[in-house]
């Protein structure tokens, strides 16, 4: 285990993950309520951020005031995949998080995304326009995966990327919204790679991570892709804990998984003020812990 060191010494960071619009009302929520409790996730070293966690870590770090004022967009129709496309898609992530050669499986990704209806990429920027202009938060990274190669990017400060097109990239769910334009090549939602994409704090000591989705499936609930999905999560927390950090996470509260049928309405706009609310009233029961976990002692791998 690393050495404890004092709060002003240690290396903290906040991952942030993906969930589509519920998941990002009901991180927005969360967060909202936090900064509103006086807990410091702002003065994290780093914040990573996928997909919906991309905006919401976008507006940590930059101090912008994380509620429901900067919209949470949801794709009208043709934007809107089937249930079965989701299906298929959750399936083709699942095969990639086992495989020994994952770019093969996120270029299959990749080209069902540029063939899927979706709105315009112009329209899919448009939801991160008020990132526009401003610079980049040096402790913040967000994460895509480029559809031709099927490899992953992680963007950051010294990218030479606007902040508002990295994070529109990091949101460009396949089947919803179109790829994003980046120099010349087109990349896709960051969770093509991991919903979290925690091994991208690898060496801090203190890390909060934020999953819009349960890491363990209720008895009962049998999918067998989301189980392998949730390994690989798993595994991203376990290998930091092996490294020495002293991790919390944050997984979304019982009421919000009925609400959302155990993350499977991530898309249904009409959750989204619901979602919000679930998400700050998980936060007043979670303020003490991760407080703590934050600014007092080390924490340690435990749910709400």
């Amino acid at each position: 285990m690393s050495e404890i060191r004092s709060t002003a010494e240690r290396k903290r960071a906040l991952v942030l993950g993906g969930g589509g619009p519920v998941g990002r009302a009901w991180q927005t929520g969360l967060l909202s309520k936090f900064v509103a409790e006086g807990v410091m996730l702002r003065s994290a070293d780093l914040i990573v951020g996928t997909s919906a966690g991309a905006i919401s870590g976008a507006q940590l770090a930059l101090e912008i005031e994380v509620d429901l004022t900067v919209p949470v967009p949801t794709p009208q129709r043709p934007g809107t995949p089937k249930p079965s496309g989701m299906a298929l898609l959750i399936k083709a992530v699942a095969e990639a998080s086992q495989s020994s050669t994952p770019e093969i499986q996120r270029r299959a990704i990749g080209r069902m995304a540029l063939a899927a209806p979706t709105p315009s990429e112009e329209e899919s920027i448009r939801r991160v326009n008020f990132l526009a202009q401003r610079e980049w938060p040096e402790n913040f990274r967000t994460t895509a995966v480029n559809v031709h190669t099927g490899e992953s990017v992680v963007w950051h400060s010294e990218s030479g990327v606007p902040l508002e097109l990295a994070v529109a990239s990091s949101c460009a769910l396949p089947g919803v919204w179109p790829p994003v334009t980046i120099n010349g090549d087109q990349y896709m939602d960051g969770g093509m790679r991991s919903a979290l994409n925690a091994n991208l704090a690898a060496g801090y000591e203190d890390v909060i991570v934020v999953s819009c989705f349960p890491l363990v499936l209720p008895p009962g609930v049998n999918d067998s892709d989301r189980v392998i999905l949730n390994a690989s999560l798993n595994a991203e927390i376990a290998g930091l804990m092996e490294q020495g950090a002293h991790v919390n996470l944050i997984t979304p509260s019982a009421e919000f998984l009925k609400l959302t049928e155990y993350g499977t309405r991530m898309l249904d706009g009409s959750l989204i003020p619901e979602s919000f609310q679930l998400g700050a009233r998980q936060a007043i029961q979670e303020a003490l812990r991760i407080d703590a976990a934050w600014r007092i002692f080390p924490g340690t791998w435990a749910t709400n």
